[in-house]
């Protein structure tokens, strides 16, 4: 675009979800202002999971991803570098985290609110966002929790494809039900703990994009388009926004607003590009300072999973992926996972771990996600598969002989940031996101492991049984857990050591679950307004200041982006 007058009263500059959410909501609610969503990527045609294209495969390092590789470590060994953040209009982030449609648990939103003093982020205040982005078709739903009638489809796994039922199901209900772990009602009526059922965003078989959920049609979408930076003028002392500078000179004026929709990554990048954040790193990079603020493209959350490969006991039954005697394409057409199990650290661990860490207890946005009543510290997924090499380290076939486990840590109290690395918009931002930097984190990810091989590996696991049955004295559907070549196996026994070892040198992180870096408090005030600048504001996961505990971030994406919209919509409306 070359030099351009084009004018609109909002410019939403996003290259996600939360982006044309903003701006769908916008138009809906104020139909005389003009919108001009801007974004990278041309739409993705074509694209889609249906039932002529099984879901479950792995998108993360698809063209449909910006990846950006993260600095080095030398804490840690992971076995992954690189953060995954969806942005083409088709929108398939969802794809990293199997479509989940999860919330957490209302205690993360309630401390959200509290630390920022304002109960409209609670979980309450932000219920009523969630049901409007979402039509629920679960069977015997809670009509006060869920919406219907919503853009996004939202389903129970088991409502998916009724004929669809994988043999291990009640199997894994029951020996999570051994250990002590009870079923939960709902995934989504903000107390998830326990073993509760997964929904997706899926239905009748189709997975549509979600840029085919938000009609777009009356909103002027301009692609292939980057933008450089934030114009921000002063005058009378005061910061004020002008509009957009594009990368080949030409600019977009803002009547009213610009709103920054651009992800974790993104986000922090472009406010940094435009004069907004440490003005030591802003001097390096050759950029006058605007805004001093050393909280931008800080407090980097990324959940943080240690993911372990398990060969069954008796695969000639049909009870994993691969397996001849689940041919059935329902089997494939959606994620082989029927639960997700969300659990606390007992009291007792967790006062030990916290005994040494006065730099958790002394941050009340680390010491809180923790300590608030019900807390949520990690999730467990079983999916029934051999999942891919690159989340386990396990080089075996998706066979029918091995499933595989994923446990997640919601809370870290670890943080990184996100750097430029030069003043150039093209340049890909550097991410540090030291993870496991607290020894805090890796005990509750050991808990969550060990916990698991109690349940999976009881000392008194038999396998003698010729069919699985969850009535046994124990879960004999396991044989034993596949290691990564050069390491021992892992059993009830195994030291802290060595679970520690495997949690190091083999954890992945969720980049497609990262918030935090222009977080609400700090970089924006309540109402997503950026602070010292006036008509700029932040709508996306950027602004959450604290762990979310939900499986995969799509929900929670559109509910801020949905809060956020109407706070844009409560202070221009009449």
């Amino acid at each position: 675009m070359a030099e351009s007058s084009l004018e609109a009263d909002f410019l939403v500059v996003g290259s996600g979800v939360s982006g044309y959410i903003v701006a769908y909501r916008l138009k809906q609610s104020l139909p005389q202002a003009s919108i001009v969503l801007l974004r990278e990527e041309q739409f993705s045609e074509g694209h889609h999971s249906s039932a002529s294209q099984p879901l479950f495969r792995s998108a993360q390092w698809s063209e449909f991803y910006d990846s950006f590789h993260t600095v080095s470590q030398s804490s840690v060994n992971l076995a992954s570098e690189q953060a995954a953040a969806g942005t083409g209009l088709s929108e398939q982030s969802g794809s990293i985290s199997f479509r989940a449609w999860t919330r957490g648990a209302a205690e993360s939103f309630d401390t959200w609110a509290e630390l920022v003093g304002d109960d409209r982020w609670s979980y309450s205040g932000i219920q009523p966002f969630f049901a409007r982005s979402e039509t629920d078709h679960s069977p015997r739903k809670d009509v006060r929790q869920h919406g219907d009638d919503g853009p996004v489809d939202v389903v129970p796994v088991s409502a998916t494809r009724r004929q669809r039922r994988f043999p291990l199901r009640d199997i894994i209900a029951e020996a999570w039900r051994r250990v002590g772990i009870a079923r939960a009602a709902d995934i989504n009526d903000g107390d998830p703990m326990g073993v509760a059922e997964l929904k997706e965003f899926w239905y009748q078989g189709e997975g549509p994009p979600l840029s085919e959920c938000y009609d777009l049609s009356d909103i002027q979408v301009i692609t292939n388009v980057n933008v450089s930076k934030v114009i921000i003028e002063e005058f009378n002392g005061r910061n004020i926004v002008k509009g957009v500078q594009l990368i080949d000179g030409g600019h977009i004026t803002a009547r009213c607003e610009v709103i920054l929709a651009e992800g974790p990554y993104r986000t922090p990048q472009l406010l940094k590009l435009s004069g907004i954040g440490l003005a030591e790193e802003l001097s390096q990079c050759g950029i006058s300072t605007i805004v001093d603020n050393r909280s931008v493209g800080e407090n980097l959350i990324m959940p943080i999973s240690s993911t372990l490969v398990w060969e069954v006991s008796q695969p000639h039954l049909g009870v994993a992926l691969g397996s001849p005697l689940l041919i059935d394409p329902i089997y494939y057409e959606t994620t082989p996972i029927d639960f997700i199990t969300s659990n606390t650290t007992p009291s007792k661990v967790l006062r030990s771990t916290l005994s040494n860490a006065s730099y958790v207890t002394s941050n009340p946005y680390l010491y809180k996600p923790l300590t608030t009543p019900h807390s949520i510290h990690t999730s467990t997924l079983v999916a029934y598969t051999a999942l891919p090499p690159s989340l386990t380290a396990v080089p075996v076939p998706a066979d029918g002989t091995y499933i595989s486990t994923q446990s997640t840590l919601l809370t870290p109290t670890s943080r990184g940031r996100v750097l430029l690395s030069s003043a150039s918009p093209t340049s890909p931002p550097h991410i540090s996101p030291s993870l496991l930097t607290s020894p805090t984190d890796i005990a509750l990810l050991r808990h969550a492991l060990r916990t698991l091989l109690h349940t999976f590996l009881p000392r008194s696991s038999s396998s003698s049984s010729s069919t699985p049955s969850s009535s046994s004295s124990s879960p004999s559907f396991i044989r034993r857990e596949r290691p990564p070549p050069g390491f021992s196996r892992l059993t009830p026994d195994s030291s802290s050591e060595e679970l520690d070892e495997r949690i190091e040198k083999f954890g992945t992180a969720s980049g497609d679950a990262a918030h935090g870096t222009a977080a609400m408090g700090s970089v924006v005030d309540s109402e997503c307004r950026v602070y010292g600048v006036e008509g700029l504001r932040v709508v996306d996961e950027s602004v959450i200041p604290v762990p979310m505990t939900a499986f995969g971030m799509m929900a929670v994406r559109c509910a801020v982006a949905e809060r956020g919209a109407e706070m844009v919509v409560e202070a221009w409306r009449g």
